[in-house]
């Protein structure tokens, strides 16, 4: 595991980070994916701690950016003209 070295990725990487962070928390936003990702990291700042972001009432936020996050991949990927065509 130590001598493990991620291979690139060609696109880009929306992890989801909660506002509260613990009082030592030595990581950066990015946590080290900005060198795996060839087009970056976009960081989703969402509301709650790691503990709680998946109960009420936070995951509703969640599930709203995690959304749009999607929403943003689609038509970037030029996938949204299916899915319209798919859905009519």
């Amino acid at each position: 595991m130590l001598d493990y070295v991620p291979a690139a990725y060609p696109g880009r990487i929306a992890p989801f980070r909660t506002r509260r962070q613990p009082i030592f928390h030595a990581h950066g936003p990015a946590t080290g994916r900005g060198t795996v990702a060839d087009d970056g990291v976009e960081i989703d700042v969402v509301p709650g701690s790691h503990q709680s972001m998946l109960r009420d009432p936070y995951v509703w936020a969640l599930a709203k950016q995690l959304s749009a996050c999607l929403d943003r991949a689609a038509r970037a990927s030029g996938a949204d003209r299916f899915m319209r065509r798919a859905s009519a």
